[in-house]
């Protein structure tokens, strides 16, 4: 007779594949969820231990991988926005060194007109004077020491003792100002008594600096300038003129410097002797014309004596040289 018993013993070893226990759930050995020793679950039915190894490192990897790669998407916006605001930042840059050099070009104009202007003032003009004597170039802008600003009335300044003895008798007198106020005059004396005829013509000037001159432009080398175009002038007079070469001699000791020119002029019939004496001193010109008729077509005049002319050319222009200096 059998025992009875609680039955035969349930076995550990896992149901086949497709069995289904008393709830319903399937066992499935392959279920992660759940762990189970290995000498439960037969071999062939095992996941290789490497596959489930670079399984979870995968899922590691991932999980890993997913916040570095918006750490480089977050630096690539980063980069990004450094390199649009260094663009931004060239450009401003860029802008600020072009109006920058516009401003130094138009206050360099500004400055290099002012210039110009300044010289046209100081230089050109005559009698400009300035704090300096030198302008641009080292060209000299006013009147150096000693020079003259004006001269003296020629018509005051020629003796009465010159007068009686190289135009004896009554004369007539003509005052011709300067068109620059004192700094030129002229006075002529003319006498007109049969045999005798006369004419006396006196010129002081006294010259300015001007950028037009020779050297550095100073009023000096103005007058110098001058001297040497009228010396010129009685060498080759000029061809509408229609007056003889003259016979140039210096003249020591009269002024600075000074020469003497000799002319006989024929026109009309009539032959008149002319001494032409021009004196510099400093800045100032002197010019001395005598003229005496030595020959009349209608006759009744002449003759003349040219060493008398020249006698009292030089009188005259050393006594207008005499006030001046």
């Amino acid at each position: 007779m059998a025992q009875q018993g609680a039955g035969p013993p349930r076995s550990t070893r896992a149901s086949a594949p497709g069995a289904r226990d008393q709830g319903g759930s399937s066992a499935d050995p392959l279920d992660t969820d759940e762990e189970y020793p290995a000498w439960a679950v037969p071999e062939p039915l095992r996941p290789p231990r490497g596959h489930r190894n670079a399984l979870r490192r995968g899922q590691a990897g991932s999980r890993r991988a997913e916040p570095d790669g918006e750490a480089r998407h977050a630096g690539g916006n980063d980069g990004e926005e450094r390199r649009v605001r260094r663009l931004v930042l060239g450009r401003a840059h860029a802008t600020r060194a072009r109006r920058a050099k516009r401003r130094i070009y138009v206050w360099g104009g500004l400055a290099g007109g002012a210039a110009i202007i300044a010289v046209v003032v100081f230089v050109l003009l005559p009698g400009g004077s300035g704090p300096s004597t030198a302008g641009a170039n080292g060209f000299v802008t006013t009147y150096l020491p000693g020079e003259l600003r004006s001269v003296p009335d020629t018509c005051d300044s020629v003796s009465a003792s010159t007068l009686g003895q190289y135009l004896p008798g009554k004369l007539t007198k003509v005052a011709l100002p300067g068109l620059s106020g004192n700094s030129s005059n002229q006075c002529d004396w003319t006498l007109d008594r049969r045999p005798v005829y006369r004419l006396l013509e006196v010129t002081a000037t006294a010259y300015a600096p001007s950028g037009l001159a020779s050297g550095n432009g100073s009023a000096t080398s103005a007058a110098k300038d001058a001297y040497s175009q009228a010396m010129q002038g009685e060498l080759h007079p000029p061809r509408k003129s229609h007056q003889p070469k003259a016979q140039v001699t210096a003249i020591g000791g009269l002024g600075t410097a000074a020469f003497s020119a000799f002319q006989v002029i024929t026109a009309g019939g009539d032959t008149t002797e002319r001494v032409t004496v021009v004196a510099r001193f400093r800045n100032a010109l002197v010019t001395v014309e005598f003229s005496g008729l030595d020959h009349a077509d209608q006759g009744g005049y002449g003759p003349v004596s040219a060493s008398q002319l020249r006698a009292g050319a030089a009188a005259a222009a050393t006594d207008v040289l005499r006030r001046i200096g």
